[in-house]
């Protein structure tokens, strides 16, 4: 192949096709033999007209082949530009269907401008002519190996070949949609984007020219030195892939469905569940009307002696105040032991030389104070005094330092002070606690509370006839003053519910108010930096409008033993009767007719689960009444 021309001119080139070696200069006499087979393109000069073949498309014969060359627009003055490949088609290419593949194509060279240019210059004769070639020379048949030169093919690593399809930015493949397909006007896009792009309603244009376009021109291109992607595997992948996205939406819907229904459940169990807490309330409710006190037996102690009863749950044994007989012999004031399996009196223990105004038990054993200014500490498995100590005072309310504190007593005495005592030490109280503001108000109860979820600390709690207040145990020991503003009054008896730190406290009627109260509360501690422990009310009950003698109510739980629920029980002495209260709704349950009996203390006496009792001591005797 030989480039022949003349530096600078604008002569027009010669382009031979010709069966001779490209390293040789083209014959001249050969391209007018009319057997050779030479084909010759001859390119016009700038100003064109309207036979220039860069403008249309020409034919020729050679060796009885029918050539079809298409020339592309090349712009004047400027004929090395990039321009589109001259694409050489042969006459049995031209037959066959545009979108089919040829069944046995001719490999035809398909080279740009640039790429001939280039192919001239390597195989250019004299390296330093610079003049410029005035004729290429294309072969129809591929020269021998050894003087063949490769020309300058694109690589798929190439910046062209990498592009792919301009719409998708991917890669063409040789399978499936995305095959290379083009428009009129010679641009390449993947099949599928070509169409889907056609489809759109946005106009019928060619996606990177504008140029008019519609989906019959598309025309899918089988080219050999295409690089094309083997996506077999990959498109089979995908519609694995999207079988699965499916299948996969499918169960998400479905776990939806189970989901929601699910929650509908849910909302239904509350609703039962809450349906079941109202039938029950419901059934507590009126079980509870049907269940109440009845008078099972009554015990006669004696006139002159009854103060207090307490329960000792380890021997099962009420203990009583009482006064023997005055014919006696053994004349005094002690303890009467009733057995709770058949309620008859059993034994009695001599303490005090004065009538017995207080009265605690703790694990089988019995504090007691009285009007002889003593307090005695008896064994109730021996039945005997084990201790006694002389008291400031007439004590009037005395409790045990708790199952923690064994060791450790109080006592509260009619002048207003609580001694604190302690069973090492026999020689008298080791502490004394007086109200701030030097109240002599008697002490007419006194009862330990231990530490609670809701009570930061343990102590006494202390009734007077000026209101009630907490001592707080603090470090050392020491008793720290805590009043209670809300329970305020003449205070003359008071109960506490050991496990939810709850009290009751009856006061007399007064100015303020002229009925008999019974107030409900609970002890908490405050979160601050003072820890201040105070009484939140939860009930007031009232009774009648007269109290002869001091009386004492009783906190106790549920007697059926199936709600948390606390009951109040207290004597009414205006009207001879016992009431009883339940402390979650503030209603009364029961009012018993007492006939006679004036009730000033009330003890209650769970002997087992089944078997409540509740035991009301009088003036001379104790009545006995059972939970049906």
């Amino acid at each position: 192949m030989s480039l022949d021309s003349d530096s600078g001119s604008d002569t027009p080139s010669d382009v031979s096709w010709q069966d001779q070696s490209p390293l040789s200069p083209p014959d001249s006499s050969s391209s007018t033999d009319s057997d050779s087979d030479t084909l010759s393109v001859n390119s016009f000069g700038d100003g064109g007209g309207p036979d220039d073949p860069r403008s249309q498309e020409t034919s020729f014969l050679v060796d009885d082949d029918f050539i079809e060359i298409v020339y592309a627009d090349i712009e004047p003055g400027n004929p090395g530009q990039d321009v589109a490949p001259l694409v050489l088609l042969d006459e049995e290419e031209m037959s066959s269907d545009d979108e089919q593949p040829p069944p046995s194509p001719r490999p035809l060279p398909i080279l740009a401008n640039q790429q001939l240019n280039q192919l001239a210059n390597d195989n250019a004769p004299n390296p330093t002519n610079d003049s410029t070639p005035s004729s290429v020379e294309v072969w129809k048949t591929p020269p021998p190996a050894a003087s063949r030169t490769a020309p300058h093919v694109d690589t798929p690593g190439s910046d062209e070949n990498d592009s792919g399809c301009i719409i998708c930015l991917e890669r063409f493949t040789n399978y499936g949609k995305h095959r290379p397909a083009s428009l009129k006007c010679g641009h390449i896009f993947g099949h599928s984007c070509l169409d889907r792009w056609l489809k759109r309603g946005t106009g019928n244009k060619c996606p990177q020219c504008n140029t008019a376009a519609k989906k019959s021109d598309i025309r899918i291109i089988y080219c050999s030195a295409l690089v094309a992607l083997d996506t077999a595997e990959r498109d089979q992948a995908l519609e694995a892939l999207e079988c699965e996205r499916r299948r996969t939406e499918q169960q998400e819907s479905v776990i939806s469905d189970l989901r929601l229904k699910h929650q509908l459940l849910l909302a239904e169990c509350e609703q039962l569940r809450a349906r079941i807490e109202r039938d029950q309330q419901r059934d507590a409710k009126a079980q509870a009307q049907d269940r109440r006190y009845v008078s099972h037996r009554q015990i006669v102690l004696g006139k002159g002696g009854g103060r207090r009863v307490v329960y000792d749950p380890i021997q099962q044994v009420l203990i009583a105040t009482q006064c023997l007989d005055f014919l006696s012999t053994n004349q005094g004031y002690g303890l009467r032991k009733i057995s709770c399996l058949d309620f008859k009196t059993s034994k009695y223990i001599k303490a005090h030389q004065d009538s017995i105004r207080a009265l605690a038990v703790c694990q089988s054993r019995a504090l007691s104070g009285g009007q002889d200014k003593r307090l005695c500490l008896t064994c109730l498995k021996s039945d005997v005094v084990v201790q006694s100590w002389a008291a400031p005072g007439n004590v009037w309310a005395c409790d045990f330092g708790g199952d923690e504190q064994a060791n450790t007593l109080y006592a509260g005495c009619h002048n207003g002070k609580v001694l604190t005592y302690d069973l090492r030490q026999l020689a008298g109280p080791v502490a004394e606690f007086s109200r701030p503001g030097g109240s002599s108000l008697p002490v007419t109860s006194l009862n330990h509370v231990p530490r609670s979820a809701e009570l930061g600390s343990d102590g006494v709690v202390v009734g007077s006839f000026d209101g009630c207040y907490f001592l707080g145990k603090t470090a050392g020991d020491n008793l720290k003053y805590h009043p209670l503003n809300e329970f305020q009054g003449s205070c003359t008896g008071m109960s506490v519910d050991r496990e939810s730190s709850h009290l009751v406290a009856t006061f007399r009627p007064g100015k303020s108010c002229p009925h008999v109260r019974h107030v409900v509360g609970s002890l908490v501690t405050s979160h601050g930096s003072t820890a201040a422990v105070s009484a939140n009310l939860v009930h007031t009950f009232y009774g009648g409008g007269s109290m002869k003698q001091m009386a004492r109510p009783a906190i106790f739980p549920s007697p059926s033993g199936r709600s948390k629920q606390l009951f109040v029980a207290a004597g009414d002495q205006a009207s001879e009767s016992l009431n009883v209260w339940e402390t979650q709704n503030g209603l009364r349950t029961q009012q018993m007719r007492l006939a006679g009996h004036t009730c000033l203390d009330v003890c209650p006496v769970p002997l087992t689960p089944t078997d409540h009792y509740l035991a009301l001591l009088g003036d001379s005797a104790i009545k006995i009444l059972t939970y049906v």
